[in-house]
């Protein structure tokens, strides 16, 4: 993981929305359906929801403190990576 990337996670489906819990950096949260978290994904992250099915949508976007010229420069470097 770098930093170059915000990483957008929106559950879709938990079948246990009360113990469905992420937590990032030390800090754990609820994962409810539908509630969209962004994060920074080069810091340590876990899902805890047990064995149960999870179906989450998974968006990374640029890092917003990325200037052009470096969001460029990782395109150039990493053929890939989408735009912003």
């Amino acid at each position: 993981m770098t930093r170059m990337y915000k990483s957008g996670k929106l559950p879709i489906l938990v079948n246990h929305p009360l113990r469905a819990q992420i937590t990032v950096n030390g800090e754990t949260r609820v994962w409810r359906a539908g509630e969209c978290l962004i994060f920074d994904d080069s810091f340590e992250h876990a899902v805890h929801i047990g064995a149960s099915p999870r179906l989450v949508l998974i968006v990374d976007v640029f890092h917003p403190h990325l200037t052009a010229t470096e969001r460029q420069l990782i395109r150039t470097l990493l053929p890939d990576v989408g735009g912003d």
